[in-house]
C-alpha cells in the first residue's frame, strides 16, 4: 500500500503543479496586460481631476466676468447714414481716420489708401490702418468707424499684443461719390 500511496501523492503534486502553471499563464496572459490599462486609466482620471479642480478655482472669476458683461452699458453701434466721400477728399482719408483714432486714445502708425484697389464702377477704395493702443480704445474706434457714413465696412481685422498694448491692423472699404450711375443704387 505504501507504493500506491506514494504513486497517488506524486499525481497530486503533478496535478497541483499543473494547476499552478495554468494560473500563472492565466495571470500572465489576461491579468497583467489589464493592469497596464488600469494604470493608464488611473493616470487619465488623476489628470481629469486636476483639470476639474482648476476649473472649480477659475469658475468664480468666469462668473464675475459674465456678470460684469451682463451689467455693462453697451451703447448700440451707430447706424451709417449712407453718405459718400467726394473723390477730391481721398487725400484727406488719413487725416480723417487718424483724427477719429486719436479721439479714442490710439496711436496712428499708418493710414494708407490703396490706389490699386480703386473700383470706379462700385465706387469703393480700400484703406489700410495700423493703430496702437489699449483694447478698449480699439473697440471704441471700431464702433465709431461703423458710424462714419462713407465707410462701407471692414475687409480684414487683425489684433496683436505688442508689449502690453494692442496693435490693430484693419482694412476698411470707403464709399466714393461719382460712381457709375447703374451701380449707385446698389450701395
Amino acid at each position: 500500500m505504501s507504493v500506491k500511496t506514494m504513486h497517488l501523492g506524486g499525481q497530486v503534486c503533478l496535478k497541483g503543479a499543473m494547476c499552478l502553471g495554468a494560473l500563472g499563464v492565466f495571470f500572465w496572459v489576461l491579468v497583467l496586460p489589464r493592469m497596464d490599462t488600469v494604470g493608464r486609466l488611473d493616470a487619465e482620471i488623476a489628470e481629469a481631476r486636476d483639470v476639474i479642480a482648476r476649473q472649480d478655482k477659475l469658475f468664480p472669476l468666469y462668473a464675475a466676468i459674465s456678470a460684469d458683461l451682463a451689467r455693462a452699458d453697451m451703447a448700440p453701434l451707430p447706424e451709417p447714414r449712407g453718405g459718400l466721400l467726394a473723390l477730391e477728399d481721398i487725400p484727406r482719408i488719413p487725416d480723417m481716420l487718424g483724427e477719429l483714432a486719436r479721439a479714442h486714445g490710439l496711436e496712428v502708425r499708418s493710414v494708407t489708401p490703396a490706389p490699386e484697389s480703386l473700383d470706379v464702377e462700385a465706387g469703393t477704395l480700400e484703406t489700410q490702418c495700423v493703430l496702437l493702443g489699449d483694447l478698449d480704445g480699439v473697440r471704441r474706434f471700431l464702433a465709431s468707424l461703423g458710424g462714419v457714413e462713407w465707410v462701407r465696412g471692414l475687409l480684414a481685422l487683425r489684433l496683436e499684443d505688442s508689449g502690453g498694448r494692442t496693435l490693430a491692423t484693419l482694412k476698411a472699404v470707403v464709399r466714393l461719390a461719382g460712381q457709375h450711375p447703374a451701380v449707385a443704387g446698389k450701395g
